[in-house]
Order: C-alpha cells, then structure tokens, then sequence
C-alpha cells in the first residue's frame, strides 16, 4: 500500500469529509430558510472540498442538498434555478482545480503515481479506485 494511500485511509482524511458535507448541509439549509445565493455557493465550496479529500464518496450528499433547495427554499422558481446553476460552477470549481493540477500541470513523468490508480491519473482514480468502486464495494474499481 502506498503512502497516499495510507494518507486517504487516516481517519483524518474521513473527519475531513464529514466536516465538509457538514457545512455543506448548513450552508444548505441556511440556503434554504434565507433564499439567498451566498450559502448555498459556500455549500457547493465545502462538498467540493469534500470530493477532494474523498472523490465521489464526498458527492454523495448532492441528491439530497439539490432537492432539498430545489422543493423547499423561500425564493422564485427561477430565482432557484439561477442559485442552483451558481453553486454548481462553485462546486466544480472547488472540485476541478485538484484535478487540474494532478493530471494536466504536472507532468506524469515528475509526479508520484498516484494513489491507487492504474494508468497515474486522477480520472482513473475518480471514476474507478475512488470513485464507483467505493461506492458499489469493488476494491479494485470498476
């Protein structure tokens, strides 16, 4: 097992996905009771930051926070519609930049492998090692 790994296994690692979707939910329901665009995009930052640390496993909140805000909150339909699609440039943005950076500013060459991925990219760890594999039970990805 590799160090990275070791890295995602601490419990650290876990706390920090928990604090994340933890604030997401805040910024969420604040989103919600308020009608206001500024939670909810701090919501989308925390449950990137989520992905982050855990890869689709931090996502797995956004079902939820996406049909809470969509039903429930006290503003337009459209007005909903508009804070949704922000928050979700928010959310990749918070999420894209770790995958930038791995995959596409630094070379493969220079680079550790990284994690568990069996081609050194961070695609291959977030659609298969980290990503559906962890979701559906395979060690190995899917």
């Amino acid at each position: 097992m590799s160090a990275e790994e070791l890295a995602y296994l601490t419990p650290e690692a876990r706390a920090r996905v928990v604090i994340d979707k933890l604030l997401g939910a805040a910024g969420c329901l604040r989103a919600i009771r308020t009608g206001r665009l500024a939670p909810l995009v701090w919501c989308g930052v925390a449950v990137g930051f989520a992905f982050d640390a855990k890869m689709l496993q931090g996502y797995m909140c956004l079902p939820a926070f996406f049909l809470a805000y969509a039903v429930a909150a006290k503003t337009t339909v459209w007005k909903r519609i508009r804070n949704l699609a922000v928050a979700g440039v928010a959310l990749a943005a918070s999420t894209g930049w770790y995958v930038v950076v791995a995959d596409f500013l630094v070379s493969r060459d220079s680079r550790p492998y990284i994690g568990g991925s069996t081609d050194n990219t961070v695609w291959n760890l977030v659609i298969g090692y980290n990503g559906l594999g962890r979701v559906f039970g395979a060690s190995a990805g899917v």
